[in-house]
């Protein structure tokens, strides 16, 4: 299951780095915006939970996609090394750190309650009375486009 948020915007500018030192410039403080930012984020491993009343996920993939608007860098870009990829190095330094604090938040206990309870929300929509003593077992269809729910009345 994939949870996907586009067209996320962000503050002015979305990152503000400070003391850049960049191809012997002096340390410089430059924004950075990011735009057309999106986020995906692939939950797996669903199984029942310990007491049997939801669905939990064991694991996670995430990705953040974005464009660099450098823009404000404004004279800093003449300062530096021709033929340097400003933007990747940028990207290079935030990529793992983005993808951490994504992973994290989707790791913190809150959210697993937080989707554990959508999930037994949406499996009562499905159940003819909306009512279950326990989900006992989970089978994922191929493709894992839809799940068999196996519960107790």
């Amino acid at each position: 299951m994939c949870i996907n948020l586009t067209d996320i915007q962000s503050q002015n500018p979305t990152i503000k780095l400070t003391n850049v030192q960049y191809g012997g410039s002096p340390g410089v403080t430059v924004g950075v915006n990011m735009t057309g930012l999106s986020v995906q984020v692939c939950l797996g491993g669903f199984a029942p939970t310990s007491d049997h009343q939801s669905i939990d996920y064991q694991g996670l993939d995430s990705l953040i996609q974005y464009d660099l608007d450098l823009t404000q860098w404004g004279g800093v870009l003449a300062t530096l090394v021709p033929g340097t990829d400003v933007a990747g190095d940028i990207r290079a330094q935030l990529d793992p750190q983005l993808t951490v604090l994504l992973n994290s938040i989707f790791n913190a206990q809150s959210t697993h309650a937080a989707i554990s309870k959508a999930l037994a929300d949406l499996i009562r929509t499905q159940i003819p009375g909306g009512r279950y003593s326990q989900i006992t077992a989970l089978q994922g269809a191929p493709g894992g486009a839809s799940w068999i729910v196996y519960y107790e009345p």
